[in-house]
């Protein structure tokens, strides 16, 4: 958009033209920060979903076993020999925790996100289309 002025001649004035501030910077480093961390919380809640999975599958699966057999439970990177109630109540607390994790990582993810949305709304309000602040 281009202006004229009787005293000054032409000037023009866009999105590009705004003055990155001091605390402008600090946003879109924060943004940077939140995004990363989104980021690393969804991979982490992807592998103790998946976690979470196996235990409940593993649940499932020593519910068919006789009271008398005994089976292995992997602790670590060790396979130990168990009866089938005290595995079932292992798994049973692994279960417990894992849901917890999971469900506690989501809700910090939530507000991490909330917190990039807020960012987001307010330096798009400055810097229109000159930033650039969605995942590719």
């Amino acid at each position: 958009v281009q202006y004229m002025s009787s005293q000054r001649g032409p000037t023009t004035t866009t999105h590009d033209d705004v003055e990155v501030t001091w605390e402008d910077q600090q946003k879109i480093c924060a943004f940077g920060r939140l995004s990363g961390k989104a980021h690393e919380l969804q991979s982490l809640v992807s592998a103790k979903e998946k976690r979470l999975e196996d235990a409940e599958e593993a649940e499932g699966e020593i519910a068919f076993l006789d009271d008398s057999e005994t089976c292995q439970l992997v602790v670590g990177e060790c396979f130990v020999q168990t009866s089938q109630k005290s595995a079932e109540t292992q798994l049973q607390r692994a279960v417990e925790t894992q849901t917890k994790e999971v469900d506690a990582h989501k809700k910090e993810l939530e507000t991490v996100r909330d917190a990039m949305k807020e960012l987001k709304g307010h330096l798009y309000a400055k810097f229109g289309s000159s930033i650039n602040l969605e995942d590719d």
